[in-house]
């Protein structure tokens, strides 16, 4: 449920144009970064 409720703030803190936010070219990336850490314990997987 927190990790939707953090989604849900970041999508409407930079669309709504409220600062600080995470720069655009990389919030997928941090948001990829946050998931992967809460439901595997760390980063993304070596390829």
């Amino acid at each position: 449920m927190a990790l939707n409720w953090m989604n849900e703030r970041v999508l409407h803190a930079g669309f709504a144009g409220h600062a600080p936010t995470i720069d655009e070219s990389q919030v997928v990336d941090v948001l990829l970064a946050i998931w992967l850490a809460a439901i595997y314990g760390g980063g993304a997987p070596a390829s």
